[in-house]
């Protein structure tokens, strides 16, 4: 006799116990979203590691270091170096040495990063709204915010460990 069927309950009593978290929701959730928002914009965006880099650089005024971003995009120096390499190549960012200490290298985004960040968002807009399209204001705010606040907790906890993946 298999252990299944001596345990009937047992799956069932799991899978009360799965639905009963929201944290595991949570990670189905995002990973759906990601891989949804992937499948529709295929041929008009490139990869959300690479955009993330792109808008993290934008919105912290243009330029940070590679353990700056690494942190902040939960990636490896290693990983970033290999990003980097690749946005660098396509004529996105530049490395600039920062002149008090010409050990500490800056990414800085480019004209041409700015230009593709521009059409992503263009890109994004109608697949923001197909995706939101069942919430109203209120609650996109409301999402917004515990997003935000979120990602605070997790950056946070990242800036006190030594390492990110």
């Amino acid at each position: 006799m298999s252990r299944e069927s001596r345990h009937p309950n047992k799956i069932e009593n799991v899978a009360r116990a799965i639905r009963a978290r929201e944290f595991p929701r949570l990670l189905n959730f995002t990973d759906m979203v990601n891989r949804y928002v992937a499948i529709q914009l295929r041929d008009k965006v490139g990869s959300w590691l690479r955009n993330s880099a792109l808008y993290f650089l934008i919105t912290r005024g243009g330029s940070l270091t590679p353990s700056e971003l690494a942190r902040l995009m939960f990636r490896s120096k290693h990983y970033m170096t290999k990003l980097i390499d690749s946005l660098e190549k396509d004529s996105l960012v530049i490395r600039e040495r920062v002149s008090k200490d010409r050990r500490t290298i800056n990414v800085k985004i480019t004209s041409d990063g700015v230009d593709y960040v521009m059409q992503t968002l263009r890109d994004n807009d109608w697949m923001e709204e197909e995706v939101m399209s069942c919430l109203d204001k209120s609650e996109i705010e409301t999402l917004r915010t515990l997003i935000q606040r979120l990602r605070q907790r997790l950056v946070e906890k990242v800036g006190n460990s030594s390492s990110t993946e």
